[in-house]
């Protein structure tokens, strides 16, 4: 296997809240899941930027709807080689570099949502380049 010429340098969780709905009536069935995200990327030099991003869990959802309500906030450091084009660059980091920071959000609802007495909430991969309308820059 070859290390890709796009990397995670570190990363950081900023804040989680997460409220849980007592009066929840469990349904039979998937919940629909509702997910908002947003980002915002700051390039720090030529090889390096700061990508913040927020997702958003039942955060419009009616809340006798909803299990529960979420925000968690990461960022992370990116970095790549000079061979990769200044696009690729722009496309890693609208796409690539949330899908990454997303990875780490899952396990933390997964595990949040268990704490809670819920149904283990697994949050699904996101096709970040097919949701781009979906996703608010800031």
């Amino acid at each position: 296997m070859k290390k890709s010429s796009f990397q995670l340098v570190k990363q950081r969780l900023l804040s989680v809240n997460y409220e849980l709905n007592t009066e929840y009536k469990s349904i039979t069935g998937p919940i629909p899941l509702e997910i908002i995200g947003t980002r915002k990327i700051t390039h720090l030099n030529a090889n390096h930027a700061h990508v913040m991003f927020t997702v958003k869990i039942f955060s419009n959802t009616n809340p006798k709807d909803a299990p529960m309500k979420a925000t968690i906030a990461h960022e992370g450091e990116f970095c790549w080689e000079d061979s990769v084009s200044k696009e690729q660059v722009e496309a890693l980091l609208k796409f690539n570099a949330p899908a990454i920071l997303l990875s780490y959000d899952r396990s933390i609802l997964s595990q949040l949502t268990a704490y809670s007495n819920l149904p283990v909430l697994l949050l699904p991969l996101i096709n970040f380049v097919e949701s781009e309308e979906d996703i608010e820059n800031i």
